[in-house]
């Protein structure tokens, strides 16, 4: 098991914390790890964006998605965020 892997269900957890301090660190947390998230669990990437969208701060939403989408590995993907959403 990956770091990714033991830390990927207690970040969601902590994403729909009562508190909007945990959540927004929740988010935050998720900045450095966001190649390998894409790379490593790329079908799990929809179901943060939701919670980030329906539980977090509208400006860490901004700042998570931008790095999102401006790490390479995404655009290099055959399959799309879009595609993973849909699918």
């Amino acid at each position: 098991m990956s770091v990714l892997d033991s830390m990927l269900p207690v970040v969601i957890e902590s994403l729909t914390d009562q508190s909007d301090d945990v959540r927004s660190v929740a988010a935050l947390s998720l900045l450095p790890v966001t190649d390998a998230l894409i790379n490593s669990v790329p079908q799990q990437v929809c179901s943060l964006i939701i919670i980030l969208f329906s539980r977090v701060n509208v400006a860490v939403v901004i700042e998570v998605l931008t790095q999102v989408i401006c790490q390479s590995s995404l655009w290099t993907q055959s399959t799309t965020v879009a595609a993973w959403c849909s699918g």
